[in-house]
């Protein structure tokens, strides 16, 4: 974990460099933006750890929506000029079902997690390599709620956790053609948790006043505390169609 954070950090601090040096070409007239509505069937893989026993949900994409009790989620942005804000919103039930062994037997342990997550940022929009390229950088918070359920196999127990951590985000953009662009989000901070990052390649297809996503997310975390630790991610593939003003 420790060579992927040093990684990521750097990749973040890269980035940052490359689009301060880029220099600065207005790119917006005014005000626009864009709301857009998504769906996110995420599943979850890591490690979760409460009172002592731990339960590895691995959930992939033929079992996905067997897994995935209710979503709902939403993206929006709004530019002046070079200035950008960004928010990003969140909300999956998900459960699983695990097999595990121990000196008493083997038995099932089912998992239940409720997860919120939103994320506010703000910032600059720099030009990119060429006229076609940008990237906004920005900086904010996210604020997390899991609650988590381990049942079964003599366990009875639950976390309820609320994380705020600050983040750093970044949202290059590369216009292939007016209709078309590749538009992915990429974040990593920490505070209340160990380590947070996000990773979200996007293709967004524009129509008059509507834009389609397309793409995958995936946003880990890493916390602990005295009741308990998770260490993993959520994932999955996105759809979202929007409105832009």
């Amino acid at each position: 974990m420790k060579t992927s954070r040093r990684g990521l950090t750097a990749l973040a601090a890269l980035g940052l460099i490359l689009a301060t040096a880029t220099g600065a070409k207005a790119s917006n007239d005014g005000w626009s933006g864009e709301i857009t509505p998504y769906f996110w069937a995420p599943g979850i893989k890591g490690d979760v750890t409460i009172r002592n026993r731990t339960a590895a949900p691995d959930t992939n994409m033929k079992d996905i929506f067997d897994h995935v009790h209710g979503g709902f989620s939403f993206l929006g942005s709004v530019d002046y000029q070079r200035w950008v804000g960004y928010a990003q919103g969140d909300w999956a039930r998900l459960s699983n079902d695990q097999d595990v062994a121990t000196a008493a037997g083997k038995g099932t342990i089912h998992a239940k997690s409720d997860f919120h997550d939103y994320t506010f940022a703000g910032g600059r929009r720099f030009d990119g390599f060429n006229e076609k390229s940008s990237i906004d950088v920005m900086a904010g918070i996210r604020f997390t709620h899991l609650d988590t359920e381990l049942t079964g196999f003599g366990l009875d127990a639950s976390d309820d956790r609320n994380l705020v951590d600050g983040v750093a985000v970044f949202r290059p953009r590369y216009q292939f053609a007016d209709w078309v662009a590749l538009s992915p989000t990429f974040s990593l901070g920490g505070g209340q948790s160990d380590f947070t990052y996000e990773l979200s390649p996007q293709f967004q297809f524009d129509y008059k006043s509507l834009s389609a996503r397309i793409g995958y997310r995936r946003l880990h975390y890493k916390f602990h505390n005295d009741n308990g630790s998770f260490d993993g991610a959520l994932h999955g593939f996105l759809l979202g169609v929007g409105y832009k003003f």
